[in-house]
């Protein structure tokens, strides 16, 4: 047939999600590399570890899922809303 294409059908295996989560050497050592380009400042190793994580999972790998709703009086124990 003219004007027809033929597309190889996909074998339904999402690559990104098939390969094996990034190891934690992996993981420090792009944390170290961002905290190197970031300056070398103190406190953050828990931002560029994160960071980290979430460049090599990609946004596929790294969806964090939502947790419900918390009533008010558990974000804040202390206020009075009566």
């Amino acid at each position: 047939m003219v004007g027809t294409m033929n597309f190889k059908k996909s074998s339904g295996t999402d690559p990104i999600a098939s390969m094996p989560p990034p190891s934690n050497d992996q993981i420090a050592a792009l944390a170290h590399a961002l905290w190197i380009d970031r300056g070398r400042l103190e406190g953050g190793d828990l931002e560029h570890w994160f960071e980290a994580e979430r460049q090599l999972r990609g946004p596929e790998r790294s969806e964090v899922k939502k947790m419900p709703d918390l009533p008010s009086v558990l974000l804040d124990p202390f206020s009075r809303n009566t």
